[in-house]
């Protein structure tokens, strides 16, 4: 079975989540945090920080890792 890393990020501010609605794919229409999937050469920070400048123009510099999740 081929494993895929994939990030996703949460962006809080004053007791408030930004979420982002899926335009296409599994899940279209609905809401979920910011990320997609780590490219080859990445460390899930850097696909992290790519995704959520691709998705909503930003560059988190201020963030943590809450949970590592595997899924079989």
């Amino acid at each position: 079975m081929k494993t895929i890393k994939a990030t996703l990020l949460y962006i809080l501010k004053e007791e408030k989540v930004l979420l982002g609605k899926k335009i296409r794919g599994f899940g279209k229409g609905n809401y979920n945090g910011i990320g997609g999937k780590v490219d080859y050469g990445e460390t899930v920070e850097q696909g992290m920080i790519r995704e959520a400048k691709e998705e909503i123009c930003v560059e988190p510099v201020d963030y943590e890792l809450v949970a590592k999740i595997v899924y079989n």
